[in-house]
């Protein structure tokens, strides 16, 4: 797109590409937090609600994907995704099959907001894979806020909440989610750093994750929703948790590194504590309240220093070198500069 001097292009100027980025990844942690309550109100097994998420998703990704393919039909555009490799999007797939079933059964086997806060635990992960060099390494921003952010989690639920009548395997389960979705979260970024198209991504990863829990349907404990009650929560866990949450992440994702972003998305227990105090009368504590506002706080530190500039695009992606270290920075301020 080339850019223009006029006035309605103005207001774009004052709103760097990074910072699009980062509303777009909180407007779908934000669609994903409504996963938890849609799944804890179900009378379908978590087997059943993992494996129409998915499915149901899958033929408007596929439906998206093709429309963009005949979109971008050009010469200039032959071979945007041809170059990344196959096996990252099974991969993929199978990450967040894994953490899919796994957060499903978690919620529905132990406490709602401590299965919430253990698959939020997917920074941990993510650090561990950053010094594993699978991924962005962290950097000194996100080893001062997750200790913050894990703090504030821990005082948002309390431990009051865990229930010692639950069974110990569910909390293993839990942890695991965040382990699955954190490398979940570290292939969708290679593959962004590959070219690979949003929709593209999402049509492989629902398609292949429906192929993966395929054999829940042979379970006795799977069933088909039957009750208009679940058949209206199916779909709206399709549409918020997977077209529009899952998407967003995956959009966002393009031009944010995993560590930081993992950080943001821990937004998403806030917004099931607060949905929860209207819906199911669960009034905050003031430590509840303190928890909230730590995490709030560790996701402005992990926020480049950027993040609040109104300069010319030029100073910001300048900033953007020194918030990013090595190619990621560069490849992000010649972004910046396209955009602007």
């Amino acid at each position: 797109m080339t850019s223009t001097k006029s006035n309605s292009a103005a207001p774009d100027r004052n709103i760097t590409p990074s910072f699009k980025a980062w509303a777009v990844l909180v407007a779908g942690a934000i669609s994903l937090g409504t996963a938890p309550l849609l799944v804890k109100g179900m009378t379908l097994p978590a087997e059943s609600s993992a494996f129409f998420r998915v499915l149901l998703s899958a033929p408007v990704f596929l439906a998206l994907t093709f429309w963009m393919g005949v979109r971008n039909a050009k010469p200039n555009n032959a071979g945007l995704n041809k170059d990344v490799p196959t096996y990252l999007y099974i991969l993929a797939a199978f990450f967040f099959a894994a953490d899919l079933l796994t957060m499903h059964v978690a919620i529905r086997a132990i406490n709602t907001s401590i299965a919430t806060l253990l698959t939020n635990a997917a920074p941990i992960f993510v650090a561990i894979y950053g010094i594993m060099g699978f991924t962005d390494r962290p950097d000194s921003r996100f080893g001062a806020a997750l200790p913050l952010a894990l703090v504030g989690m821990v005082l948002l639920f309390g431990l009051a909440a865990f229930d010692r009548t639950a069974p110990i395997w569910g909390y293993f389960v839990a942890l695991g989610a965040g382990a699955f979705y954190a490398a979940y979260l570290t292939t969708v970024r290679t593959l962004k750093q590959h070219g690979a198209a949003t929709t593209r991504i999402m049509a492989w990863v629902t398609v292949c994750s429906a192929l993966f829990l395929s054999p829940l349907i042979l379970t006795q404990e799977f069933k088909i929703p039957e009750g208009t009650d679940d058949i209206l929560r199916v779909l709206a866990l399709v549409l918020f948790g997977q077209l529009i949450g899952q998407g967003l992440v995956t959009n966002a994702l393009r031009d944010l590194p995993v560590s930081a972003s993992s950080i943001v998305l821990m937004i998403q227990p806030i917004f099931v504590a607060f949905a929860a105090w209207p819906l199911l009368g669960e009034a905050l504590s003031s430590l509840q309240i303190l928890g909230m506002t730590m995490v709030l706080v560790s996701i402005w530190m992990v926020v480049p220093p950027w993040r609040r500039n109104h300069r010319s695009p030029e100073l910001a992606s300048n900033r953007i070198v020194s918030a990013y270290p090595g190619n990621e920075a560069e490849s992000i301020k010649l972004q910046a500069n396209k955009r602007a």
